[in-house]
């Protein structure tokens, strides 16, 4: 991940990322089924933000994030004979938003954000083939938009470059749900 701030409190920060994903699954109903596969994927980001003081303890970022993720397709050989055929998945989301940020004495600081995101369009397909015919999967989407709300505390102890935090995130629109965060930062 790269991040360069400027002194007018402009921002750019881009990330790249590459791995790979490992499936089991198993299953009991009927004779019972259980597959392993794998597949390698790459993700990359670029942003833009600008960080406005508003008092000397209070501060304004607004943010535009673009994200673009890709799976690789793989295939899974059921202990039933049957062969999954997934596909390549690629997904692009834009995401806009705002955080304030309180600062406190003692290096402490609070954070709210609420942000916007828009998945373009992302379909997860896969093929089974089963005795030489083959027949598609239903096909879920994820695209639409999602609200994110964000509150979170972070902690700066003394003149160093050490940061600690905790954060809590919620989801409600196409995507749903609730993520807690613990953060340890070192910076140089």
């Amino acid at each position: 991940m790269v991040k360069q701030e400027n002194n007018n409190g402009v921002y750019y920060e881009g990330s790249l990322m590459l791995g790979g994903l490992k499936n089991d699954y198993y299953s009991k109903i009927g004779y019972g089924m259980s597959y392993d596969n794998s597949a390698n994927f790459y993700a990359m980001h670029a942003g833009i933000g600008k960080v406005r003081q508003l008092q000397e303890d209070i501060k304004l970022d607004y943010y535009g994030k673009l994200f673009y993720t890709h799976q690789n397709g793989s295939s899974a050989s059921l202990s039933s004979g049957h062969v999954y055929d997934f596909h390549a998945i690629s997904s692009i989301r834009s995401r806009l938003g705002v955080r304030y940020t309180h600062q406190l004495p003692g290096g402490r600081e609070f954070y709210a954000g609420i942000a916007w995101q828009h998945e373009f369009d992302s379909k997860a397909k896969a093929t089974i083939i089963s005795g030489g015919t083959s027949f598609d999967a239903p096909s879920p989407s994820i695209k639409g938009d999602t609200g994110i709300f964000e509150l979170g505390w972070k902690i700066k102890p003394g003149k160093g470059n050490f940061e600690t935090g905790l954060g809590l995130t919620g989801s409600v629109g196409k995507q749903r749900g609730i993520g807690l965060n613990a953060q340890f930062q070192w910076k140089f």
